[in-house]
């Protein structure tokens, strides 16, 4: 491998990551994580509306 490759931590695979939002702060640090790394992502959320509120308002599925 040439030195100007990159093979990412996971060799180029997807990989499941499950996420558990506890707070509204953790929609927005994993936000753009969710949506550029292709990975596949399991979210799990507690039950308070704001987090549930921004979790909807960016499209993203979620278990309560």
């Amino acid at each position: 491998m040439a030195k100007s490759e990159s093979v990412g931590f996971c060799g180029g695979e997807k990989v499941k990551i499950l996420i558990d939002i506890n707070h509204p702060k953790h929609v927005h640090i994993f936000r753009n994580f969710i949506l550029r790394s292709g990975h596949v992502f399991t979210l799990i959320a507690r039950k308070r509306p704001m987090v549930q509120e921004l979790l909807d308002h960016y499209g993203f599925s979620y278990d309560v």
